[in-house]
């Protein structure tokens, strides 16, 4: 019954405006609607540019040391860009041979099927930092093949953007 009340009691209210309120209240509810569409597009236009501009520096510090790794004898520590937390090197038998100064020289950021597969694809992977000593912040992690079968992990933290 309290339902019923209410709905009529709005019914009436409703009625009792006249209708340049009507239609301010209509199109001030309209507007705020479509702000709201708008807030949420955009921020999901934004998280998405963001979530490639960090897979993107993390993809490209990765290429940049299998550059190296190519041509050259790989200096010691591994260069890093500023944004990159750390650069694993890893060889096929899943072992860190090499690495940033700030990388862990024990666990790989990635399983060895992991980074093959990353490697394969291009596709970067979501991992905390945290059990890997690293920030305790998510990390876009990429890894890179290198012409001796080496593979390249480069890791960066979603903050970096």
């Amino acid at each position: 019954m309290a339902d019923g009340f209410r709905t009529r009691a709005l019914g009436r209210w409703w009625r009792r405006r006249g209708l340049r309120s009507r239609v301010t209240i209509t199109a001030a509810a309209g507007l705020a609607v479509a702000f709201i569409a708008a807030d949420l597009l955009l921020f999901g236009a934004l998280r998405i540019t963001l979530t490639r501009s960090v897979d993107d520096s993390a993809r490209q510090a990765a290429d940049q040391i299998v550059a190296l790794i190519n041509s050259q004898p790989l200096p010691q520590p591994v260069p890093v860009t500023a944004s990159t937390v750390a650069i694993q090197v890893v060889s096929p038998d899943g072992r860190i041979i090499d690495g940033s100064a700030a990388a862990d020289r024990m666990v790989p950021l990635l399983s060895p099927a992991q980074a093959v597969a990353s490697a394969r694809t291009g596709q970067a992977i979501t991992v905390q930092g945290a059990p890997y000593d690293l920030p305790p912040v998510p990390l876009s992690v990429v890894a890179a093949s290198a012409a001796n079968g080496d593979i390249v992990i480069a890791a960066v933290p979603y903050s970096a953007a």
